[in-house]
């Protein structure tokens, strides 16, 4: 991982998970959606590697719309769509877990991770980066693709 991890990976995508359902009543926005396939920029595998403990994150988000997650001993899996947002680099990454073991992941937290999740995402040179909002200046976290 090349970007310093801010903490409580898991936490901070419930947290987001909550904004954005409160937000999610707004009024329509102007993105549309982005077809799967094999070219889609976020289809493939993603790492992150704690640097303190050396324990590795993985996403892989397949081109049928359904993605997986492991950390440690954890698995979670569901479904995402990408939208893309007018004016901007970024897209929208909304993700439905439908599906979480239970077990300790990198950071040692069982929460079981359930719902839908709204993400912002850029992607370029290799590289995964995770937003807050659409118009946030930092990433929260990136990750590499494999």
């Amino acid at each position: 991982m090349t970007a310093i991890f801010k903490p409580k990976l898991k936490s901070a995508l419930l947290g987001i998970g909550l904004a954005s359902l409160l937000t999610a009543c707004g009024g329509g926005s102007s993105s549309s959606e982005v077809t799967f396939g094999s070219s889609e920029p976020i289809v493939g595998s993603w790492l992150f590697v704690f640097t303190a403990s050396q324990c590795e994150e993985l996403w892989t988000f397949n081109s049928d719309g359904e993605f997986t997650r492991s950390a440690l001993d954890e698995r979670a899996s569901g479904t995402y769509e990408v939208s893309e947002l007018a004016n901007s680099d970024r897209s929208s990454l909304n993700l439905s877990f439908l599906a979480d073991n239970g077990q300790p992941d990198c950071e040692g937290d069982t929460e079981i991770t359930s719902g839908i999740i709204n993400l912002f995402i850029e992607i370029g040179n290799s590289q995964l980066s995770f937003y807050t909002s659409a118009g946030a200046s930092e990433p929260f976290v990136t990750y590499d693709k494999q």
